[in-house]
C-alpha cells in the first residue's frame, strides 16, 4: 500500500513539475526567430527591388541573395543556440518548442530542395513560387503550437494571420509585389511575435 501511495505522490509531483514549467511561459530561443524574420525579410526586399529593376546588381550578386541570406542566418543561430544551452536546464515546454523549431527549419529546407528537383524534372521554375506560401503556413503550425504551450491568447491569434498570409502570398505568384509582400508577412509574423516572447524571457530581478 505504501508502495502505492509513493508511486501515485512521485506522479503527482512529475505532473506537477510539468504544469510549473509550463506556466513559465517563457520559450527560449525566440531571439532565434526574430533574427529568421529579419534576415529572410531583408533578402526578399532585395529580391523585389531586383525583379522590380529598382535595384541593377549582376546576375552573380543577384543569385547569392537567398544563399547569402542563409549563409548570415547560420552563422548568427550556431551562435545563438550555444548561448540557449548553457542558459541551464530548459522548461519542458521550452523543449517542445526548440524541438519544433528544429524540425521545421529542416522540413523547410528539405521542401526547398524538393522543390528544386522538381523545378529541374520538369524545366520550370514556377514549382518555386510554392514556397513562400508553404513556409508561412508552417510557421501558423509553429506559431498555433507555441500559443498552447505558453497559453498566450494574443499567440493563439497569429497563427490564422500567417494562414491567410499564405494564401494572400500565393495570390502574388508571378509579381515582384509577392516579395514585398512575403516581407511584410516575416516581420508581422515572425519578428513581432518572436520580440514579445523574447523579451518575455530576460529575467525579472527582484529589488
Amino acid at each position: 500500500m505504501n508502495t502505492e501511495l509513493n508511486i501515485l505522490k512521485d506522479d503527482l509531483s512529475y505532473m506537477r513539475s510539468m504544469a510549473d514549467a509550463g506556466g513559465r511561459g517563457s520559450l527560449r530561443g525566440n531571439i532565434i526567430a526574430v533574427i529568421a524574420g529579419g534576415v529572410f525579410a531583408t533578402a526578399s526586399v532585395l529580391t523585389w527591388a531586383v525583379n522590380a529593376e529598382v535595384w541593377r546588381p549582376n546576375a552573380w550578386v543577384a543569385n547569392s541573395i537567398w544563399p547569402a541570406s542563409m549563409i548570415l542566418f547560420l552563422a548568427i543561430l550556431f551562435p545563438m543556440k550555444a548561448r540557449c544551452a548553457r542558459q541551464g536546464p530548459k522548461p519542458i515546454g521550452n523543449q517542445a518548442m526548440l524541438a519544433l523549431w528544429k524540425g521545421l527549419g529542416i522540413g523547410i529546407f528539405a521542401f526547398i530542395l524538393a522543390l528544386a528537383a522538381a523545378g529541374y524534372a520538369v524545366n520550370s521554375g514556377l514549382v518555386l513560387y510554392a514556397i513562400a506560401p508553404f513556409v508561412l503556413t508552417s510557421y501558423g503550425i509553429a506559431w498555433m503550437v507555441a500559443g498552447q504551450v505558453a497559453d498566450l491568447g494574443w499567440l493563439k491569434i497569429v497563427p490564422y494571420g500567417a494562414f491567410a498570409s499564405a494564401i494572400g502570398v500565393a495570390a502574388l505568384s508571378g509579381r515582384p509585389e509577392q516579395y514585398l509582400a512575403y516581407a511584410a508577412a516575416l516581420v508581422l509574423l515572425l519578428c513581432v511575435p518572436g520580440l514579445a516572447l523574447a523579451r518575455a524571457e530576460t529575467p525579472r530581478h527582484d529589488a
